[in-house]
This record gives C-alpha cells, sequence and structure tokens, in this order.
C-alpha cells in the first residue's frame, strides 16, 4: 500500500528518469544494439535497473517525516548521498555500454552532489579546500533536520580556523535528478542517431538494388535487341520479301 502511495506521490523528475529508462531499453530492442546477451546489453540493463532503484530511494528519502533518533538520521541523510552517487555511477554505465563518454560531475550540478557526499562520508575530495587541506564533519546539531545538510570544515594546520555550509536536500535532490535526466536523454539521442544512419542506409541499399535491376532489365532488352534471329524467323523473314 505504501508503495502504491509513493508511484502516486511520485515527483515529475523522477518519473521523466523512469520514462527514459523505459525509452532506451526500446530503443534498443528496436535497434538490436547492443545484441541480447552480450556484455555491453548486460551492463546496460544492470546499469537502468540500479539507476531505478536509485530512484526510489531518493523519493523514499522524499517521504520521510522526520528522523527521532541520530543513528537513523545519518543512514538516512548519508543514504540519500550515496542514493545520488550510485544513480551517477549507473547512467555514466549505461552510456558507456553505449559507446558514449559520460562524467556526471561535469553535468550541471552533479559536482556540488559529489562533492557533500564525500564531505559527509569523511572521504578526501581531493587537492585542498579553500586553500589549504581540510577535515569536515557532519553537524551534529542539525542532523534531525531532514531538510538540511550541514558540514563543518576544519583547517587542518589550525582546528581554530573553520567555516560552515549548508546544503538544502531538495536543492541536491534536484541536482542529481538533473543531471541523471541529461546522462538519459543524451544517452536516448545517441541510439535515436544510430537508429537513424541505419535506416537511411536500409534505404539506400534498397534504392541502389532497385536501380540495379533496372540497369539490368535495360542491359539485357538491348541485348536481346541486337542478338541475331533464329534460324527459322530469318527464312521466314526471307519468305516474306520476296513475295513482295
Amino acid at each position: 500500500m505504501l508503495s502504491a502511495l509513493r508511484k502516486l506521490d511520485r515527483s515529475p523528475q523522477a518519473q521523466r528518469i523512469l520514462n527514459l529508462c523505459d525509452a532506451l531499453r526500446q530503443l534498443w530492442a528496436d535497434l538490436g544494439k547492443p545484441p541480447d546477451g552480450s556484455p555491453e546489453h548486460l551492463r546496460a540493463l544492470a546499469g537502468l535497473m540500479v539507476l531505478e532503484d536509485s530512484v526510489f530511494a531518493i523519493e523514499g528519502y522524499g517521504a520521510a517525516k522526520g528522523f527521532d533518533f541520530i543513528d537513523e538520521a545519518y543512514l538516512a541523510k548519508y543514504g540519500l548521498l550515496q542514493a545520488m552517487q550510485l544513480a551517477f555511477d549507473s547512467v555514466q554505465a549505461v552510456a558507456g555500454a553505449l559507446g558514449m563518454k559520460l562524467r556526471p560531475d561535469h553535468l550541471p550540478g552533479g559536482k556540488v552532489v559529489l562533492v557533500t557526499r564525500n564531505l559527509v562520508a569523511g572521504h578526501p575530495v581531493g587537492g585542498t579546500y579553500r586553500g589549504s587541506p581540510h577535515q569536515h564533519f557532519h553537524d551534529r546539531a542539525s542532523v534531525h533536520d531532514r531538510d538540511v545538510i550541514k558540514v563543518m570544515s576544519f583547517q587542518r594546520d589550525d582546528p581554530k580556523e573553520w567555516s560552515g555550509q549548508t546544503q538544502v536536500t531538495a536543492d541536491l535532490i534536484t541536482n542529481a535528478y538533473t543531471v541523471v535526466i541529461e546522462g538519459l536523454e543524451r544517452a536516448c539521442d545517441h541510439l535515436q542517431m544510430s537508429h537513424a544512419k541505419n535506416a537511411l542506409a536500409s534505404v539506400s541499399l534498397d534504392e541502389a538494388t532497385g536501380a540495379s535491376d533496372v540497369s539490368l532489365q535495360l542491359v539485357r532488352g538491348a541485348q536481346a535487341a541486337a542478338a541475331p534471329a533464329p534460324r527459322g524467323v530469318e527464312s521466314v523473314r526471307r519468305t516474306t520479301s520476296h513475295s513482295s
């Protein structure tokens, strides 16, 4: 019952992603590429399934009313960010299986999602943060608030120097969905172009074959006209000529 209600209450962006997943499946079924059972086909299928599951997880966070305990709040927030990471990895895998190069962090909104996820998880983000090495911690005082993710960043060499940043979860979800939709739309365009090229090549081949058939008929007609008549026919012609 709860799943059915969530389906009815699904966000337009989430529904758009699910529709694009179905469109991709139909496109490569029509195109026959990647071939069924091939490593590329299996990779694309697996990527789409994980992507759909990630969307369901993100929508589940949106349906949450609040958190009573720190442990469930942390797991929910990190789970949200991890679901976004999985969605990015999945759409990148699908694109790669179709012969495309796609970097979610290079699409608008992608980098802030990935950086926030790494900060909250305590992963290094690479390089420096605001010019010097920092350590990052999730703000415990705001952990119960489902609408925000706050991170405190301390300068490693001077812990007294610190700053904070607040990310609105609704904005992060919008950014993540925007990245995934952009990636899937590019994949659909890629397959549609391949489908159109194959159709054009097929038409050209048919036209060439038709032209060859017409040419062959003309050649055969010319050969028949130029060929010497059979002996019986020639005799009749001569007899008719003499009689006249």
